[in-house]
Order: structure tokens, then C-alpha cells, then sequence
């Protein structure tokens, strides 16, 4: 029998001016979590950065609203997330759906699915460009843009295990989290749950 302790993820909101022109403040959140539940190893990574549009864009249209802010945010190229700090191993490999939402209303605007690359301890999209092109041609009114990798089976092993995560916009820090976890599948080196739990 398989039985998990999790201490909750820690969560960082960092806020930030990051405007190249107009300077509007971007609520960054990361969020990291595995279910081990039944013998699974399903992790889970993902996280939101949103921001408002600079008030002297009050007037402009949508669509000229929705271009200043990407640019006061930047590029989908500028975003990773670094795992180092994991004791679970990542695959290379994976997708992540995107959504575009307007933050005050949390009304969806867009959601799309693409795929992401791990090097190193690094994952980053594998083609920023076409995240670009997307945002911009289905923006409306969105604001805010979360993301969550789409779970992925991780190999650890029995006893304490750790996943972290850390988001990184344009070679900064913006937020991070991590969450231990204890992992007990009856591997012969434990004989009972509390020999593992114990590790």
C-alpha cells in the first residue's frame, strides 16, 4: 500500500515593472505539484503572469491595448522555469496549454497547447514565435496568460522526494515553488509504510 505526505507548495508573487515604454505591474506565480496517489507519479507545473494595461492606453483600441501590453510584458522567448532544486527527473520533453484570460472578469479568451523543450535543468518553449502569433491573433481584451505544463510521468524513487520550479522573465527571478513530498510503493527496502514515511 502507497501512502504520501505533502507538504504544501510555497508559492512567491513577485511584482515588477518590466515595461520597455509604459511601465504596468506584472503579478507573477508558479506552482508545482506530483500525485502519488495509487502508485501514480503524475507531476504537475504551471503558473500565471498578468498585468494591466499602463493607463495613458485608456483610450486606444483593444487590439492597440493588447499590443502595448505584450510588449510591456515581452516575448514568449524571454519566459523559462528552472527545475534545479528536483529531485524527481524531468522528462525532455512535453506540451503546455496556455490560456489568455482578462484577470478582473477571469472570462478566457484563448487557449492553445505547445510543445516545450528541457535543457539542462531549463525548459523553455520550443517555438516562442508561433506563442507570439498566436497571443496577438486571439488576444480580445486578455490580460493575463497562465500556463500548465501538461502533467507528466516523473521518475523518482520510494521515500523523500522534491519538486521546484522557478520562473525566470528575461534572465530574472519572478516566482517560485517547491513541494516534498514522500513516495511508498512497498519496495522491498521498506517492509512497512512507517519505515518509509520515516525517511
Amino acid at each position: 500500500m502507497m501512502k504520501a505526505s505533502t507538504i504544501v507548495s510555497c508559492i512567491l508573487l513577485a511584482t515588477g515593472c518590466i515595461g520597455l515604454t509604459a511601465c504596468s505591474g506584472v503579478r507573477w506565480r508558479v506552482y508545482v505539484d506530483c500525485d502519488v496517489r495509487n502508485g501514480s507519479k503524475s507531476c504537475r507545473v504551471g503558473g500565471e503572469g498578468s498585468g494591466s494595461i499602463p493607463l495613458n492606453l485608456a483610450n486606444r483600441s483593444t487590439m492597440q491595448k493588447f499590443l502595448a501590453n505584450v510588449a510591456s510584458i515581452g516575448s514568449a522567448a524571454d519566459f523559462s522555469i528552472d527545475v534545479s532544486g528536483s529531485t524527481i527527473a524531468y522528462p525532455t520533453s512535453g506540451q503546455v496549454t496556455v490560456t489568455l484570460s482578462v484577470s478582473s472578469t477571469g472570462a478566457v479568451e484563448a487557449v492553445g497547447v505547445f510543445p516545450w523543450i528541457r535543457t539542462g535543468s531549463v525548459i523553455r518553449l520550443s517555438d516562442p514565435g508561433s506563442v507570439d502569433a498566436w497571443a496577438i491573433a486571439n488576444s480580445d481584451d486578455a490580460d493575463s496568460m497562465a500556463y500548465d505544463l501538461v502533467p507528466f510521468e516523473a521518475n523518482f524513487a520510494d521515500g523523500s522526494n522534491t519538486i521546484a520550479a522557478t520562473s525566470y522573465f528575461q534572465g530574472a527571478a519572478t516566482a517560485s515553488s517547491a513541494s516534498e513530498f514522500t513516495y511508498c510503493n512497498n519496495d522491498p527496502r521498506h517492509p512497512s509504510e512507517d519505515a518509509c514515511m520515516s525517511q
